[in-house]
């Protein structure tokens, strides 16, 4: 799950800001969910109506109106998720970015704990090179005394708090928009699999007509 990526990286902030962001989107996908089964009910009554019209009637028109009914609302349910998850995700995300961005600027010794994060995945290197914002390297000038070299150095395009960790077999890229993409992506899949699961629960055959209930000998004279 993404939001375990964002905890990871920065495992001193996520009482500040990845625990509110996991409870946003679980409220996300509670709305959706909620959401999906409104509509999902309100579809079905508004088609079972026409069913009945059809049974009763036996008019083949009425079970026509009924299949096309049923349709509009499978495609009402689809369109409210997907307005849904296309307008809360980034809430959620732009939400999080806030609360990180402020809990770094508050607690800027943070940093350290980030590095330390990001080396730990680079256990079999033998060379660091670590890239942070230029007001970030007093916090983590420290850290030089480890067991395998180290060379800090700035770099602009990076926040106070983020860093990058290039060695020889990889690196680690721990900037926020990284583990952010990481987090939409996931609300994103969930919302999409809520969305699927709603409509894989859809009786979407036609009605059945006067023909079917001869057969089953329950046909009206």
């Amino acid at each position: 799950m993404a939001s375990s990526v964002v905890r990871s990286q920065y495992p001193e902030v996520r009482a500040r800001a990845v625990l509110d962001a996991e409870l946003e989107a679980a409220r996300v996908l509670a709305d959706a969910h909620a959401e999906a089964e409104r509509v999902r009910r309100a579809a079905e009554e508004e088609y079972e109506t026409w069913r009945a019209q059809a049974q009763r009637h036996g008019e083949e028109q009425a079970s026509s109106d009924a299949r096309a009914a049923q349709l509009a609302a499978l495609s009402r349910e689809q369109q409210a998720l997907r307005a849904l998850r296309d307008g809360t995700v980034p809430l959620v995300v732009q939400a999080t970015h806030k609360l990180v961005r402020g809990a770094f600027e508050q607690h800027p010794e943070i940093v350290r704990e980030v590095v330390l994060e990001a080396m730990r995945h680079l256990r079999l290197a033998t060379t660091l090179e670590l890239e942070v914002h230029p007001d970030d390297v007093a916090y983590v000038n420290g850290l030089r005394g480890l067991e395998r070299p180290l060379v800090v150095r700035t770099a602009d395009d990076l926040l106070r708090g983020e860093c990058r960790v290039l060695s020889d077999v990889g690196s680690v890229d721990a900037r926020f928009s990284t583990q952010l993409e990481a987090l939409a992506t996931a609300l994103q899949t969930a919302l999409r699999g809520a969305s699927e699961a709603g409509a894989s629960t859809r009786d979407t055959r036609p009605p059945s007509g006067p023909t079917e209930r001869a057969d089953s000998g329950e046909a009206e004279a």
